[in-house]
This record gives C-alpha cells, sequence and structure tokens, in this order.
C-alpha cells in the first residue's frame, strides 16, 4: 500500500469516527426494542448509500420545492452511514477471535514449562510448595488460564529469591501473562462486554441509518416518479435484489398476448348474428368471476364461461 493509499484510508476512517462521536449519544439512546433486523452487508450498503450522495444532494433543492416535509434525515444520511460504517468496523475487531484450539496448545506447553521450573524451585526451598498443588490437574480453557496467571504470580513475588536459579525469565512471565490474558478474553471472562457493547452500537447505528435511507429512498421514488429511474440514484440496499417500483410507462397499455384480449360480447338471446348495433336495446349484465369482467344476463351459466361447471350440460 503506497503512502497515498495510506494516507487516504487513515482520513476515511477519521471522518468516519467524527460522524460516530457526533452522533454517539443519539446511537446510545435508540432503546434494543427498536433495533431493525440487520440483514444486509453493512458494508456493501454503507458503500451504496456514499456513493448515491453527490447526486442526493444535486437534487435536494427539487424535493424541497415539491415538499413540506422535514428533510433532517435525508441531510443526514451520509453522516448516518459514516456513522454506522465506523461502528460495524469497530464491532468486527472487538469480535475477531483467534483459534481456541491454538491458543490453549500454546498456553498449555507454557503451563507444562513454567510448572516444571516451579516444582523445581520448590523442592529447593526458594517457592512455597503447597501454591502448586491444584496447578495442572485442572482441564480447560479457563483453568489453563488461571493456572498460567497463578504461576506468574508466584514466580513474579519470588524474583527476588529465584533470579539465575531458574531457567525461566521474565519476558516469559510477561508472555504467558499475556497468553492467559488472550485466553480469558477467547472463553468470555473480559472483553465480552466490549463485544456486546460494539454490538448494541452497531444494531443502534444501523437503526437510525435505515430510517434515514428509507426517507431519502420515498423522496426520490415521488420525485423521479415519471422519469423511472429512483434505483439508480439510490439503489437497493439488499444485494441482487431491486425494488419493484410502478412507474408512468409500467401502467400504459402493452401488447396483449391473445390469452389476454378481452371476450367478445354475446348476442342478445334470440339472435343468430353478432353483437346488436347501437340501435338495439341495451342489456342487463352480470359480473363475472374476474374483477371488472361483466356478461349479459341471458348468457349467465352458459357452458364455456367462467365460473360454470365445466362438466354440466
Amino acid at each position: 500500500m503506497t503512502s497515498v493509499e495510506t494516507s487516504t484510508m487513515e482520513m476515511s476512517t477519521a471522518r468516519m469516527e467524527r460522524a460516530f462521536r457526533k452522533l454517539e449519544s443519539e446511537i446510545r439512546a435508540v432503546p434494543s426494542s427498536e433495533y431493525a433486523a440487520l440483514n444486509v452487508d453493512v458494508q456493501a450498503a454503507v458503500a451504496t448509500v456514499l456513493a448515491a450522495v453527490p447526486q442526493l444532494q444535486e437534487l435536494r433543492p427539487e424535493i424541497e420545492a415539491i415538499t413540506s416535509l422535514d428533510l433532517t434525515l435525508y441531510d443526514r444520511l451520509e453522516e448516518y452511514a459514516l456513522a454506522l460504517a465506523y461502528a460495524h468496523g469497530t464491532y468486527l475487531v472487538a469480535a475477531a477471535r483467534e483459534s481456541p484450539e491454538e491458543l490453549a496448545r500454546e498456553a498449555m506447553d507454557v503451563r507444562r514449562l513454567l510448572l516444571s521450573d516451579a516444582q523445581a524451585l520448590a523442592t529447593r526451598g526458594l517457592i512455597d510448595a503447597s501454591r502448586l498443588r491444584d496447578v495442572g490437574g485442572r482441564m480447560g480453557y479457563r483453568n489453563t488460564a488461571f493456572d498460567l496467571v497463578g504461576l506468574v504470580s508466584m514466580m513474579r513475588e519470588a524474583w527476588s529469591r529465584i533470579e539465575g536459579k531458574t531457567p525461566t525469565t521474565l519476558a516469559e512471565l510477561e508472555h504467558a501473562e499475556a497468553l492467559a490474558d488472550r485466553l480469558l478474553i477467547e472463553v468470555g471472562e473480559r472483553g465480552r462486554p466490549l463485544v456486546k457493547e460494539a454490538q448494541r452500537d452497531r444494531a443502534a447505528a444501523y437503526t437510525l441509518f435505515l430510517r434515514a435511507y428509507r426517507h431519502a429512498d420515498r423522496l426520490i421514488e415521488f420525485l423521479r416518479y415519471v422519469e423511472g429511474d429512483a434505483d439508480q440514484i439510490l439503489p437497493s440496499l439488499y444485494a441482487d435484489k431491486g425494488r419493484r417500483r410502478p412507474t408512468a410507462s409500467s401502467e400504459e397499455p402493452t401488447d396483449l398476448s391473445e390469452s389476454e384480449l378481452p371476450l367478445p360480447m354475446l348476442p342478445p338471446s334470440g339472435s343468430s348474428e353478432g353483437p346488436s348495433d347501437s340501435t338495439a336495446p341495451a342489456q342487463s349484465m352480470v359480473r363475472g368471476p374476474v374483477l371488472g369482467e361483466e356478461f349479459p344476463a341471458q348468457a349467465a351459466g352458459m357452458p364455456g364461461l367462467p365460473g360454470v361447471d365445466p362438466f354440466k350440460d
């Protein structure tokens, strides 16, 4: 990555954080009962909106000219998108996990070495052997982590007596402590509140973002109804799922297939010719089973018409 790309990325991240900090109190005020279901790709949704912002800003005067609605949500859509991007990134970092199996294996290896050195020191009377009785015999990630914490604490307390008399170094103790900390985070002893907080922030930020998006979406749909290009201006947040918007052009008549052509009017009773001319008396009509479909009353019940039992003569 070049220095220019790095600088651009840092500027973008700073912009996202500024937006989040600006909206932080509003985000934290959203009750969990109002959280919107997060069923979109957040990164794609943010990118979609940010790409649309220049045109949304360009169309704002036209929207303002045709409505007296409050345009605050429309104007803040970019800020909500940036705040969501920051909250999402924070959540991903907090939720990032190392493989527990790998961590546990490394932690058990380190525990075995420290315990071996501690037992040798206890044999020489340099540390209290009674404190080692429960170390190393328990299974599980949490127990392994706490064994490491106990061994590190014990050897640090006795460091003035054991320095130079054990293969263990202070650097190894620091490494063991860091391993224990990472393992405890993995199993939820620490860090879980951070993940939950980040998850709540993301859910609330997405809720506000979605409200602003829907508000802008309705305004653009109304403004560009005749042109029918609202989807191009502010695309759907759902990948590969465009919205079905009725447009003026979609309501115009199109070529009908033969099966869609209207049925011919049946002649009045007693006539063998086609439909009567304009001088013939008006016929009474009955409704067919399809909305808007009508037939002469005399034809009601005739075989072949909709709603008539096809097996009756």
